[in-house]
């Protein structure tokens, strides 16, 4: 089940880096975060699970690939109580738009990144 999740949290994030020139997902390109490895991905993602799962409002929690160089914050922000399921405003750094992402937690374990246009 973890290695699901896993593997869900990187495919998410591999197709959102593929296609942040076509979509809604601006705050990707001309980011930091726009260019990263597989690698990169990999250690990025399991920080977000885990900071998704375990910390805090508030909290910021560091990745960093020491092969690469590579690294950044995640802060938690909040959560947010209002909805049918677990959500979680999150923000990436570095990132020059700083714009949070809100990630809601689907059936199962995954969490996957709430689009504001869905509930138009």
């Amino acid at each position: 089940m973890k290695r699901t999740t896993h593997f869900l949290l990187i495919l998410i994030l591999s197709v959102l880096s593929l296609t942040c020139q076509a979509s809604n997902w601006q705050w990707l390109h001309n980011s930091n975060l726009d260019d990263l490895s597989d690698a990169d991905w990999a250690v990025l993602s399991q920080t977000l699970q885990d900071a998704l799962n375990t910390a805090k409002d508030g909290e910021t929690r560091h990745w960093s690939n020491l092969k690469s160089g590579r690294q950044g914050d995640i802060m938690i922000l909040d959560t947010l109580h209002d909805t049918e399921m677990p959500c979680r405003r999150v923000r990436f750094s570095p990132n020059e738009n700083g714009s949070p992402l809100t990630f809601c937690k689907g059936s199962g374990e995954a969490w996957l990144i709430h689009s504001p246009s869905a509930e138009k």
